[in-house]
């Protein structure tokens, strides 16, 4: 299932933040799978969703992290 996937994902990289293009290609799939899953984690305590430079590809976007709000 993609949400898990994506879940693992986000939480093996504690406390790195990333972004959606960029746990598209790590979980291979689309951008915007990615996105619609990303956007209800981060309504949740457990995950922040916030702008900034993407570390992996270095890109201006909302990122998604696990550990919830800082």
């Amino acid at each position: 299932m993609l949400a898990k996937r994506i879940f693992d994902y986000i939480e093996g990289r504690k406390p790195n933040a990333l972004c959606d293009s960029c746990i598209a290609v790590e979980v291979r799939s689309s951008t915007s799978a990615v996105s619609q899953v990303t956007s209800v984690l981060g309504l949740t305590n457990d995950f922040t969703r916030v702008p900034a430079n993407c570390p992996a590809c270095g890109e201006q976007r909302p990122l998604i992290k696990a550990g919830g709000t800082e």
